[in-house]
């Protein structure tokens, strides 16, 4: 992982978790696998309210990926972009399902997702994705408000307030709005300001 790996040995051997909140993971580089992390089998990742943007992996999984079974991966209000990888600009999975909700997925050169198996990311709904390969519909009957090959029109990376640095939307983006007030639970986005849903 170009920023943070995970072999999945915690505390005598158990189960690890890395939790990301409210960060920014940019500029990082990783010569095989996972531009921004990476994770082996038995460790998760929860990611929140974060930014995975411009990072580059060899092989696998601009923003992250996950090699090996075992591997779960929650990403939730967050946003996904400009990342680079032969495989899975954003995303690479090889193993349990990556959960996305409330998530941008944008500009990311090898596409968006891609896996060894299974072809497509367990959408919880109201996700953006530019291209078809997440194949947020997937089960879009009980996880509704997914859009596909929608350019959710999103400003460059930089200082829009609070301590990290976020992708702005433009006065036109599909996501303004575009979650629920019932799913959009949120004290405060990134910038630590009230969201507006």
């Amino acid at each position: 992982g170009g920023a943070i790996a995970s072999d999945g040995l915690g505390y005598n051997g158990a189960h690890s978790t890395i939790r990301i909140d409210d960060s920014t993971i940019s500029g990082n580089r990783a010569t095989s696998n996972g531009g921004g992390f990476a994770l082996n089998a038995s460790s998760d990742a929860d990611v929140r309210n974060s930014t995975i943007s411009g990072n580059i992996a060899g092989n696998y999984g601009g923003a992250f990926a996950t090699i090996g079974s075992g591997s779960d991966v929650q990403l939730l209000n967050s946003t996904v972009l400009h990342n680079q990888a032969q495989h899975g600009g954003a995303v690479y999975y090889s193993g349990n399902l990556p959960v996305v909700a409330n998530t941008i997925f944008a500009y990311n050169s090898g596409g968006n997702c891609a896996s060894s198996g299974i072809s497509w990311v367990y959408a919880g709904g109201h996700n953006i994705a530019d291209d078809m390969t997440c194949n947020l519909n997937h089960n879009a009957v009980s996880n509704p408000g997914n859009l596909e090959g929608v350019d959710p029109l999103v400003a460059a990376l930089s200082d829009n307030g609070g301590s990290t640095q976020t992708h702005m939307l433009l006065p036109s983006s599909p996501a303004i709005d575009h979650v629920q007030p019932a799913n959009c639970i949120l004290a405060a986005d990134q910038r630590q300001l009230s969201p507006r849903g």
